[in-house]
């Protein structure tokens, strides 16, 4: 087991800004990143690869004869990047972090199952993988050892998701506005507000858009980018300077710029609202804040602001937290089982020549060794001992490999073997 190796750099390792330096170069060019890969197997001798890149990590999982000592990995990321070798510690090739052997195989469960993800129980992570697998298998990458491990590490990950907490309550303050935002228990006609089109607004906008309102007015200083979130929730982009301008209502204000000071106002809100005494939602996901804090004490509403959302985020990812004790001892678990399964598959390969051997060795006896005596053979005999080696054929093929299972599988619960499993096997 010890051909498996996992060589991964994340954000607990490098500045995210620094990541990018250990992906497989491709400039934008996914086929040439395909053509990279295929090489890199090919320089180092990989029996199989599986590549992984996200935002906040990398992950080589591959295969090989060759241990993963530091002359191993150096030559590995100069070969990816000959800049690394020039960088200092933190950000250099001393930051990758190498596992070998059944490690390896239960960092790449950690992985699945979000235990070293920098949100712990974000399910995207899976996802990810299960593509990256997928990926690598199109590109004729992959192979036996590689299937066996992500055969146990995606569908372990997806236990660990339903029967722990890891995965309960949103941890990010966009998918906590969202959930409040729902349980408003608003309409579908009520009319929406944004302000702002960065990315949070562009994830909230993703939230939104099942939420099935019909109403949305978008407001951003690039008007090119309020008219992107407009389109996808069907609503209208305006330049932030026209804000003061609008006098359409509305029910909910969600609002996130990099402004250094506060866009709405008293004056503005006043200017918005028309100075009614209307009840409104209002969420503000700007650091520092968009909404000045006289606003919420001067106008009715239900006001939600980062403060608030931050503590409960933090909140739920301590929940989360306490489940990884649990989750840990399921991968233990799992990690065995694989452990054995791997174990199991090994017989099965030393022994796959054998039916095939037998098949051989039927041919030359009927033809050549024995081809007289069966020449003077009647039909009815003839078939009778083609019956008989039918059978002595299926139980010899099977003989060997299942007697040799049995006796494994024996030895891995601890039993002692009471009955010879070849006689077993031979009845």
């Amino acid at each position: 087991m010890e051909q498996y190796k996992l060589l991964t750099v994340t954000h607990k390792h490098v500045p995210l800004t620094q990541l990018a330096r250990f992906f497989i170069k491709q400039d934008g060019d996914e086929q040439q990143r395909d053509l990279r890969l295929a090489e890199l197997k090919d320089v180092f001798q990989l029996q199989e690869l599986v590549y992984l890149e996200t935002c906040n990590r990398v992950v080589y999982f591959f295969t090989s004869s060759t241990p993963a000592d530091r002359d191993f990995t150096t030559q590995f990321f100069e070969y990816i990047n000959p800049v690394l070798s020039t960088l200092d510690a933190d950000t250099g090739i001393s930051a990758v972090q190498v596992y070998e052997g059944l490690e390896a195989v239960k960092h790449l469960h950690d992985i699945a199952a979000s235990l070293d993800s920098m949100v712990v129980g974000e399910r995207e992570i899976l996802r990810q993988l299960r593509h990256a697998y997928e990926h690598c298998l199109q590109l004729g990458l992959t192979g036996d050892d590689l299937r066996m491990a992500f055969k146990f590490a995606i569908p372990a990950a997806k236990r660990i998701y339903t029967e722990t907490r890891i995965a309960d309550r949103p941890v990010s303050v966009v998918s906590l506005a969202a959930r409040a935002l729902k349980s408003a228990g608003l309409s579908s006609h009520s009319r929406i507000l944004l302000i702002g089109a960065g990315q949070s607004m562009q994830l909230m906008a993703k939230f939104l858009k099942p939420m099935g309102f019909k109403s949305y007015s978008v407001f951003n200083r690039d008007v090119s980018k309020a008219n992107k979130i407009a389109e996808v929730l069907g609503g209208s982009g305006y330049p932030l300077r026209d804000l003061n301008s609008f006098h359409e209502d509305f029910d909910v204000l969600i609002t996130c710029t990099g402004a250094n000071l506060p866009i709405v106002t008293p004056q503005t809100y006043q200017s918005l609202t028309g100075g009614d005494s209307k009840h409104r939602l209002v969420i503000d996901l700007a650091i520092p804040a968009d909404v000045h804090m006289d606003v919420p004490a001067q106008f009715p509403m239900q006001y939600i602001g980062m403060e608030q959302l931050q503590l409960q985020a933090h909140e739920n990812l301590a929940i989360r937290k306490e489940e990884l004790k649990k989750a840990k001892e399921l991968i233990s678990q799992f990690v065995l089982e694989f452990q054995q399964a791997w174990q199991l598959r090994q017989v099965e390969l030393m022994f796959r020549y054998i039916p095939s051997e037998v098949q051989r060795l039927r041919q030359r006896a009927v033809e050549e060794v024995f081809a007289r005596e069966i020449g003077h053979m009647d039909e009815k005999d003839r078939q009778t001992l083609d019956k008989v080696l039918d059978y002595l054929e299926r139980k010899f093929s099977a003989l060997p490999v299942t007697g040799a299972r049995q006796a494994l599988k024996s030895q891995l619960k601890g039993d002692g073997i009471t009955r010879t499993p070849l006689r077993r096997v031979a009845r």
